[in-house]
């Protein structure tokens, strides 16, 4: 097994298994083999530079250039996750719409919340799905959000675990897809059992939207309302959310238009 310094998704897996073979600083005998004993150091290395990696808490800290108090549309975002079962972000493109999903996301997913949180709190391991238009906008957008980039996975919103830290614990691919995420098995604070984030794609069509009982789901980029209804479904049961995140490019959709005509419109302290 060589090494690779480009972290994939792929090899995640077979790191992570390697883990509880370092100290911070020392790498243990793991055999006999001097090319693993390599791929060790190399992946020890790997691993001291994320060390002070703290996943979704370095954002919207309460003070410093990224404090919550200078983001108010994004607290007003997260808050209303307390209140309804299907929330909208919608703004123009950089605003950090996609930051915002995945920041839930990653708080649901693992049980870790900052001290300044009142949006919606799960006090147990999830299921959720994470969902983009295609393949390659899942992967360039919500996968790298969620885990950053494929050369170091980890340093995304959602911390690698270890010990008993919260965080992945494990990444399943899917095929033929260059390295797009299946599941993310995410470590909770809340449960012995892991939470489980889903890959969906519009392009698969509503049938890869049907059955399950799902307690989050983020839609990234605007689906059409027969998926968002879906979606809407798959939460009933559980009493989950969704949440919504996208610039408005194809104009007055049925989905915008259904959003605009009788949702709830957040601008409290807003201009």
């Amino acid at each position: 097994m060589k090494f690779n310094k480009d972290v994939t998704p792929d090899e995640f897996a077979k790191l992570n298994k390697l883990l509880s073979s370092f100290e911070k600083k020392e790498v243990k005998k793991i055999g006999n083999n001097v090319q693993d004993l390599m791929y060790a150091a190399k992946l020890a290395e790997h691993i001291q530079q994320l060390e002070d990696f703290s996943g979704h808490l370095k954002y919207f800290k309460p003070d410093g250039p990224l404090s919550i108090e200078k983001y108010p549309r994004h607290r007003m975002f997260f808050d209303a996750t307390a209140k309804y079962r299907e929330v909208l972000f919608m703004s123009g493109n950089r605003c950090g719409k996609s930051a915002s999903g995945a920041y839930c996301i990653s708080c649901w997913t693992t049980g870790i919340y900052p001290d300044w949180w009142k949006g919606r709190v799960f006090r147990k391991n999830i299921k959720v799905w994470a969902c983009a238009d295609r393949n390659n906008t899942f992967k360039e957008s919500v996968q790298e959000t969620l885990l950053g980039k494929s050369t170091s996975v980890g340093t995304g919103m959602l911390p690698m675990s270890r010990g008993n830290a919260p965080g992945i614990v494990d990444i399943v691919t899917k095929p033929n897809t260059g390295g797009m995420v299946d599941l993310i098995v995410v470590k909770s604070d809340m449960s012995k059992q892991p939470s489980i984030i889903s890959s969906r794609t519009y392009e698969q069509g509503v049938k890869a939207f049907y059955g399950a009982a799902v307690d989050a789901i983020w839609e990234d980029e605007e689906s059409d309302s027969t998926i968002h209804n879906e979606c809407l479904l798959r939460t009933m049961t559980t009493q989950g959310i969704v949440i919504l995140t996208y610039t408005p490019l194809h104009g007055l959709t049925p989905l915008t238009l259904e959003f605009k005509e009788t949702a709830t419109l957040l601008t409290e302290g807003m201009d």
